[in-house]
């Protein structure tokens, strides 16, 4: 059960994250004809502080989000069965106990680690990834453009 709540992580990162390229994107756009110029969002590219940038913000919102889980998971898995009596035996007690002993501080113990340690592999994976299917999409749209006859 506490396992499914892991898989969120991802689903809002990921959607945190088109959200916000679909807004870079629109704003582009916006630009794009108020000076007058062609725009196509499939061969258009932000930069990548833009998408650095959006990468951590949408990693940010996800772990806002999911990172009371990772708390709670680890407690419960770090009470050894040979332990005459466990702090945390259950998700239950974990959880009021960390609610009524820490507060809403220890829902977020260890998070500023977390994002030291999570935070530069998420930029990078980004970026090269946005890169790398800028540079395909337009690859393939150079390949299928029909060519012009020499002269």
């Amino acid at each position: 059960m506490l396992a499914l709540v892991g898989v969120g992580n991802g689903a809002i990162q990921f959607m945190a994250y088109e959200k916000m390229k679909a807004w870079g994107f629109e704003r582009k756009r916006r630009k794009a004809e108020r000076e007058g110029k062609s725009f196509d969002v499939h061969m258009a590219k932000l930069s990548n502080l833009t998408y650095s940038a959006m990468s951590i913000s949408s990693k940010l919102i996800a772990l806002s989000a999911t990172y009371p889980y990772q708390v709670i998971r680890s407690r419960v898995q770090n009470n050894g069965p040979g332990q005459l009596q466990k702090e945390f035996p259950n998700i239950p007690t974990t959880i009021k106990r960390t609610w009524v002993n820490e507060g809403i501080k220890g829902f977020y113990r260890g998070l500023g680690t977390s994002l030291v340690r999570v935070l530069p592999g998420t930029c990078v994976t980004f970026v090269v990834y946005e890169n790398l299917a800028w540079l395909l999409r337009t690859s393939a749209a150079a390949r299928d453009r029909p060519q012009e006859p020499e002269a």
